[in-house]
């Protein structure tokens, strides 16, 4: 579920016959509004991935945002 500007995901799952739940909140944000905060951080943008194939970042259709940074 999305619901203001956060990715709301339950999981759940058993292992070795013990049920595990869990709740996890992950915040939407902008790839420049990332941008921007490395920057003032002294870090500077490398590489954007959009997936753990390391495939090219598409804001519209990737399922993810993997951001490689560095120290400037």
């Amino acid at each position: 579920m999305v619901q203001d500007n956060f990715v709301y995901k339950h999981i759940r799952f058993i292992d070795k016959g013990e049920e595990y739940i869990y709740a996890e909140r992950v915040m939407l944000i902008a790839l420049d509004q990332i941008e921007s905060w490395l920057k003032n951080r002294g870090l500077q943008l490398v590489q954007v991935f959009g997936n753990y194939q390391l495939d090219t970042y598409c804001p519209n259709t990737s399922p993810r945002m993997i951001i490689i940074a560095e120290k400037n």
